[in-house]
């Protein structure tokens, strides 16, 4: 997982001359990223035992705060 961040970030922040990896590359480690971001959002929310759930909100205090009983 760090390393497909370190990927994305590296990519994200150099110019196209400077690019040592390619964009299908790329592509797949933020698609890889972001499919985990939302397995773990999903999980959370299914713990947190949540009734309402806007589609694209990802975990958040109010969610983790459910799931340890907190709130």
């Amino acid at each position: 997982m760090i390393e497909n961040e370190t990927l994305i970030t590296n990519f994200e922040t150099k110019t196209r001359d400077e690019h040592t990896i390619s964009e299908e590359l790329y592509k797949k480690a933020k698609q890889d990223t972001e499919l985990y971001y939302l397995e773990k959002t999903q999980g959370n929310i299914l713990r947190s035992k949540c009734r309402i759930y806007e589609d694209g909100e990802k975990s958040t205090k109010f969610f983790l705060g459910l799931e340890k009983g907190l709130l």
